[in-house]
């Protein structure tokens, strides 16, 4: 029995036989073109799309072409650059890769007009070495993105423009190879152009065919000059047979070979343009025996098959969430557009009072149009004394009318009554109105912070380019032998740099450590220890490609006197992206019930991190649950540390915290903030601060209950023991500092975090 091996070797064989021939056929014919009297680039541009022994195929059918045509020898100058486009690909760029065509395209062009003007002679060769050069260089770079564009599938309702220019610059030089060829009074390129563009008018209507038409135009001329009137032809025809395209195949062929006549008819028929008008009908009556629907959905089919199922669910599931903030957004614009009129016919001043009240009882007096009449100024006045009386808390009574409306008029205890109920009412409508426009700006603040962490989302999961499914299923087999069932892992690369994010059930059989080292191992990059969370049976990890920085931080806290908690909460962890972040929130007051508000506030920052939600977002949502958690006053301040530990990049995030203390080369800078608590305020303000640390530079964080001295913190870094001392009990050392010196009479809670970067 033979191996498998040798069923391998015999496809390969079979493969080479067939392309062989095919490769170096069409080397062949691009040998034989022409343009500008001399011998074609074509050849060149087609070897400079292929890499491999397929270069060398063509390369030799190209060389026979310039011996079979006899222009060899004066072809010299096209050989030089085919060698040298061959020799390229062959060996330096065996594979695609983005600089690939850049490269191919600059060695082309440029080789074809050095070669071209040290090589040939002429008066004419000030004008044909550039355009040479130019249709070789543009040339090149068009057909390699067309090349590009059809491996990886794409169709040509999803390219960009340079995607679209590059099909059309191509198909211009398709259709200028095939018009260099004649049987009898039958172009090729005309023939395929007629026919490519009929086709197109009767798939894409108006515009496929008119732009088909121009570009096939341009391939014609670009050879025959000649032939102007019949690439004009084409383009003419091609447009007025999309007229009758919902009638049927037959109907548009008649209505394009029609239009075709009657341009003839206007234009002259000479020999020339009976050869075009000959190759156009000819292609207009072969569009009518090519399936051109069948084969559309089979090209489809095909496609989707290729590209594994369609688009991918992180491609899909980030349409939606951008979709979904999007639709956010248009729901916060309604929102704010239609409580903006609203408000407008609800809101009341306070002379809506007096008019409603007097509207009442004042309708059916008969001194109605004297008071509101002849004495209006006056009884306005009287009106207006009365609600100022009503807004300082006292209740009208008769006595308090006066002057001569208080004489005349017959029903003061139905006007003081209605003036006191209508005031009520206008109080309540008022306190109402405040509580919806509460309520209405936590509900904008809360759908804008959700529509932001949406669209964050959304740009993540769409970069699917950046998730690596080889790597992903490699952590996953790791993760299942180690004890995790039904495993899920996503391993994103950006900038190079690694990350690994994965889900399961169970728990680890072997250590944090070896698991590190087996994923390092397996992924052949070095990883930092992994973040494990297991919640019941839930499992979570995060991990990193190793960063230039890790952080030392230690932590210390002292409870105001007669307290037994700290109302202080601090937490920290290092997300899938290598940032690190500490963070230290103070509740209100002190002891227990301070410890409630910055345990929630400082949690639930944590979860909101963790789920990959973007801080601004995050702190929107935390400030919102604060105003809504209780009927108290709930807040507390945040001071977020966020360092990138591949850069040493740092942000503080400070919302009505204490001052940060950055030390550099034992040199101290305070950095203030001038925000406030979140839970305060219906949008949350903090202020955001960027700077840059290095090497053993550290960060000192602190609460409010906390005062230190900069000049007092260089002196005792500049100590030389705490080289060698660990972080927890400088910070233990602060805090005892900070404690002797504070003001006993407004003593409160202290804790001191001290951060340390690390190469």
């Amino acid at each position: 029995m033979k191996p498998d091996l040798d069923f391998n070797s015999n496809l390969d064989l079979r493969e080479n036989i067939t392309r062989v021939p095919i490769m170096a056929a069409a080397g062949l014919l691009l040998g034989l073109t022409s343009l500008f009297g001399g011998t074609a680039p074509f050849a060149a541009i087609f070897i400079s799309v292929l890499s491999g022994m397929n270069a060398l195929y063509a390369l030799s059918g190209a060389l026979i072409g310039f011996f079979i045509s006899g222009r060899f020898i004066d072809s010299i100058n096209i050989i030089a650059v085919l060698v040298a486009v061959a020799a390229f690909r062959f060996f330096v760029a065996k594979k695609t890769a983005k600089w690939s065509n850049s490269a191919t395209a600059l060695l082309t062009g440029i080789g074809i007009f050095a070669t071209t003007v040290i090589l040939k002679s002429g008066a004419n060769i000030v004008f044909v070495a550039p355009a040479l050069g130019l249709i070789s260089g543009f040339g090149s770079y068009a057909a390699g993105v067309t090349r590009d564009n059809i491996l990886t599938g794409k169709n040509l309702s999803i390219m960009r423009p340079g995607g679209y220019a590059s099909v059309g610059l191509s198909y211009i030089l398709l259709i200028a190879v095939l018009a260099n060829f004649d049987i009898s009074m039958l172009n090729f390129g005309i023939f395929a152009g007629s026919l490519i563009a009929v086709a197109f008018s009767y798939k894409f209507r108006y515009a496929g065919g008119a732009i088909c038409g121009v570009l096939s135009g341009f391939g014609i001329v670009l050879i025959h000059p000649e032939y102007m009137a019949g690439g004009l032809a084409i383009a003419v025809a091609a447009t007025a047979a999309a007229l009758f395209a919902r009638l049927g195949k037959y109907t548009q062929m008649a209505g394009y070979i029609l239009a075709t006549g009657i341009f003839a008819a206007f234009t002259g028929i000479d020999l020339y343009s009976f050869a075009e008008i000959n190759s156009i009908i000819a292609g207009g009556i072969m569009f009518m025996f090519i399936p051109v629907d069948d084969l559309t959905r089979r090209f489809r089919r095909e496609t989707v098959a290729s590209k594994g199922g369609g688009a991918d669910v992180s491609e899909i599931f980030a349409r939606r969430l951008k979709l979904t903030g999007e639709a956010m957004g248009d729901v916060r614009t309604a929102i704010e557009k239609t409580a903006e009129i609203l408000d407008r016919a609800a809101s009341k001043d306070v002379a809506w009072v007096y008019n409603t009240a007097c509207g009442e009882v004042c309708r059916r007096c008969r001194h109605n149009m004297v008071c509101w009449g002849t004495e209006y100024n006056d009884t306005v006045r009287i009106m207006s004394d009365l609600t100022g009386l009503l807004r300082k808390g006292k209740v009208i009574k008769t006595e308090h009318l006066y002057g001569p409306l208080a004489y005349r008029c017959g029903k003061r205890e139905q006007l003081a009554a209605a003036l006191n109920n209508q005031y009520r009412e206008f109080t309540a409508i008022n306190t109402a109105n405040r509580k919806i426009t509460q309520m209405r700006t936590i509900l904008l603040s809360q759908i804008s912070a959700t529509q932001t962490m949406m669209l964050k989302m959304s740009g993540e999961f769409g970069s699917s380019s950046d998730f690596d499914k080889p790597l992903a299923a490699a952590v996953e087999n790791l993760l299942f032998e180690n004890g995790i069932f039904e495993p899920k892992a996503a391993v994103t690369l950006e900038d190079d740099k690694a990350a690994i994010e994965a889900y399961g059930k169970g728990r680890l059989k072997c250590s944090p450590e070896k698991l590190c080292g087996l994923i390092s191992s397996a992924l052949r990059r070095e990883f930092d220890l992994p973040e494990i969370i297991n919640s019941n049976n839930d499992f979570m990890l995060t991990m990193f490609e190793r960063a230039s920085f890790s952080i030392e931080y230690g932590v210390y806290q002292v409870s105001r006197s007669n307290e037994k908690n700290c109302g202080d909460y601090i937490d920290s962890f290092i997300d899938k992206k290598g940032f690190a972040y500490i963070i230290l929130s103070d509740g209100m007051g002190s002891g227990g019930r301070a410890r409630i508000d910055s345990a929630f506030a400082c949690g639930m920052l944590i979860k909101l991190l963790r789920a990959g939600v973007d801080i601004s977002a995050a702190i929107e949502i935390i400030n919102n649950s604060l105003l809504v958690k209780s009927a108290d006053e709930s807040f507390a301040t945040l001071d977020v540390c966020r360092i990138d530990l591949y850069s040493g990049d740092v942000e503080l995030f400070k919302a009505g915290s204490a001052p940060t203390y950055i030390s550099c080369n034992k040199q101290v800078v305070k950095a203030g903030g001038k925000g406030l608590p979140v839970g305060i305020n219906h949008r949350p303000v903090y202020e955001r601060q960027s700077f840059t640390i290095g090497n053993s530079d550290l960060i000192i964080m602190a609460s409010d209950g906390a005062e230190l001295s900069e000049r007092w913190l260089e002196h005792e870094l500049g100590k030389s023991e705490w080289g060698k001392q660990d972080m927890n009990h400088f910070a233990q050392t602060i805090a005892n500092a900070a404690k002797y010196s504070s003001d006993k009479e407004r003593e409160d809670d202290i804790s001191v975090i001290a951060v340390k970067l690390v190469r």
